[in-house]
């Protein structure tokens, strides 16, 4: 009897691993449907499993989802019961298994890794579905995630529908031409441009918010309120490709994304305000906490 190799041992442990993971999303499914999580002070089920294992609730709330999704699928829940398919696999094909492809996305589980089923799956939906179910299906799956991560980046993740996506998408490799295609310097005639326009916004009335709360905003006092497009992309022309520095590294393809999102979204200099809701009763001024019942439709 040889010794088992390193991968041997993991793949060991993986299979107890897959076992009691398949146990943990029941329990967890068991755990959301019984309300002891709000009786015991919690605003979701969710929220408790973390509490308790000290995880990220969107990991409880996936444990959750899986869970019930289960119920709805015989075959993936037995191919899960009994290993023969990842918690992995199990995770992707339940988003999008139904009584009638739930034997087909199964197949196709089995055939490829865990990587690749995703969009083979894609693939398989788009060849099984009206343009209307297809739009409608994706409309239905959009979402936006914010979360902080560990070294306090704001992580930002968004699932479009195509026919949105595809439009931002190109948005941003618009703006990133656009910074190529950007003189550090602007041409007279732009400059006489951008003196008319200001000119004429000086003469527009501004909105009076209703809000007493003042606005905060992120910007330094030197820097003008309201910079024009053109203006906007030399700033980040000089910052990407800076005239005086020959020793620059060019920022990465993601990072070039990431500040030309940052010009869409903040370019027109939006206004944010914060109200803070104070209680007044009769035994004085409270922030009251409470507790709400509520079923997370989002998984």
């Amino acid at each position: 009897m040889h010794a088992l190799s390193l991968v041997e041992q993991i793949a060991s442990l993986g299979v107890e691993l897959n076992a009691n993971q398949y146990k943990v999303v029941r329990l967890a499914a068991v755990y959301d449907t019984t309300l002891e999580w709000f009786h015991e002070g919690f605003k979701s089920p969710a929220v408790a499993i973390a509490h308790a294992l000290d995880i990220h609730d969107s990991t409880a709330r996936e444990w959750i989802r899986v869970g019930h999704a289960l119920d709805e699928l015989p075959l993936v829940h037995d191919a899960f019961a009994t290993n023969t398919l990842s918690y992995a696999k199990t995770r992707i094909v339940t988003r999008w298994a139904d009584s009638e492809n739930e034997a087909d996305l199964l197949k196709l589980a089995y055939d490829r890794t865990a990587n690749r089923l995703t969009t083979a799956i894609a693939k398989y939906l788009a060849d099984d579905e009206t343009d209307d179910e297809r739009d409608q299906r994706q409309h239905e799956n959009r979402s936006v995630t914010v979360y902080t991560d560990a070294d306090g980046m704001v992580i930002i993740r968004a699932a479009l529908p195509a026919n949105i996506g595809k439009h931002v998408a190109a948005a941003l490799n618009t703006i990133i031409q656009k910074v190529a295609a950007t003189p550090y310097e602007p041409a007279e005639e732009e400059l006489a441009s951008e003196e008319l326009d200001a000119s004429a916004d000086a003469f527009q009335p501004h909105p009076v918010s209703e809000s007493t709360t003042p606005i905060v905003r992120n910007a330094s006092a030197d820097a003008p309120t309201d910079p024009t497009m053109g203006e906007q992309l030399r700033q980040l022309k000089q910052q990407w490709q800076p005239a005086d520095d020959d020793g620059f590294f060019m920022p990465c393809l993601a990072q070039q994304r990431a500040d030309a999102f940052v010009l869409l979204f903040l370019g027109k200099n939006i206004e944010l305000t914060t109200e803070v809701v104070v209680h007044v009763r009769g035994d004085g001024t409270t922030f009251r906490r409470r507790h709400t019942s509520y079923r997370q439709r989002c998984v």
